[in-house]
């Protein structure tokens, strides 16, 4: 009884799929998949039939520099067929995932990440504080950590240096760029008076 049953399902389940195929044909599938991909959805994206789904985008935003990281999936994972249940097990929201919908339907699954991304965390830039140069990693404008006050004051240095960090142009590519142009200016430290 149970396998003919289950032989029922999947005979009804083929003519399901036969009739949908045979009434609107490739074009029209094509048509309606084009058409529901521009307008901007009232459903939520994990309830619409999964062959209309677009392909979730994964990524990395580095909270102190604001850049996004595209994190690639594996060929054979296809997230379209996943729930909004299963999306919340696989990117947890207590370990900084958020999931939310792109105007055009497309599911954004986004891991906030604390911290430089990889091509900003070697970089450093000078800025004043407290009438002071001070050391700070990442580029000028991120949220970078401070990682040392010199003892240089803004005023003892020459107005060209003084108006490159107000103006956000002391920026290093790497600690070594760095060490250079702190080299230039120790005659100008309180040690040196």
């Amino acid at each position: 009884m149970k396998s003919s049953y289950r032989r029922f399902l999947l005979v009804l389940a083929g003519l399901i799929i036969v009739g949908v195929f045979t009434l609107w044909g490739p074009a029209g599938l094509r048509i309606a998949k084009e058409t529901l991909q521009d307008t901007p959805w009232q459903v939520p994206v994990w309830a619409l039939p999964q062959f209309l789904r677009p392909e979730p985008r994964i990524e990395k935003l580095y909270q102190a520099c604001g850049h996004r990281e595209e994190i690639p999936l594996p060929e054979e994972v296809n997230l379209r067929w996943i729930g909004k249940k299963e999306l919340e097990i696989l990117f947890p929201p207590q370990e900084g995932w958020e999931i939310y919908p792109e105007q055009n339907g497309r599911l954004v699954i986004t891991q906030k990440v604390p911290g430089l991304c990889p091509q900003d965390a070697p970089k450093r830039h000078l800025a004043e504080l407290d009438g002071r140069v001070a050391v700070y990693r990442g580029p000028t404008g991120s949220m970078g950590d401070l990682e040392r006050v010199l003892d240089i004051r803004m005023e003892t240095l020459p107005r060209e240096w003084q108006e490159r960090i107000r103006q956000g142009r002391a920026e290093f590519r790497s600690e070594e760029e760095l060490l250079k142009a702190l080299d230039s200016l120790e005659e100008y430290s309180a040690d040196a008076w």
